[in-house]
């Protein structure tokens, strides 16, 4: 080898702990600021979720605003609101409760309003389901399971009965 085919001059060590630092500092600043980015964007986007929820939040009122009977339902409906884990129907609210509007029996499910004339009853129908058939939001006597009891006693006729 001759003098002009020398080898690359290899780094000093303290000029590879300056680029080992400089390096360092580099990758550091550079995930500090994708995290800082991230914060920015999730509290941007939470704060535009949040204001879309007070407008839909704030929207129509409910039917039953302003009626007489409302303010006494919502307190007995949210008296019934403790549940309890049972196996094969999920949550069940507690039995026993009696109110103007809102009836549990000491199995747990709601009251159906029945006809109060002494009869044998026809035929009994048995609903089934969820929050919805339960009557979430309902009276009594406006349930899934009230209106069509009505509309089946009525093809019932007088002194018969479908419970």
């Amino acid at each position: 080898m001759t003098e002009s085919q020398s080898l690359p001059a290899t780094k000093s060590w303290p000029v590879a702990i300056v680029h080992f630092f400089r390096d360092a500092i580099l990758i550091v600043g550079t995930i500090v600021l994708m995290l800082i980015f991230i914060e920015v964007c999730v509290r941007l986007w939470d704060t535009a979720r949040s204001s879309m929820r007070t407008k839909q939040a704030s929207g129509p009122a409910s039917p039953s605003a302003g009626k007489p009977w409302v303010g006494e339902f919502n307190r007995e409906f949210d008296a019934t609101r403790n549940v309890g884990w049972q196996s094969f129907v999920y949550f069940r609210r507690f039995p026993n409760y009696h109110g103007k509007y809102v009836n549990i029996d000491s199995l747990g499910h709601r009251v159906t309003p029945q006809p109060s004339t002494p009869a044998t009853p026809l035929a009994k129908v048995f609903f089934m389901g969820g929050s919805t058939m339960w009557g979430s939001f309902q009276r009594d006597d406006h349930t899934i399971a009230a209106v069509a009891s009505q509309r089946l006693q009525e093809l019932a006729g007088p002194g018969q009965r479908i419970e």
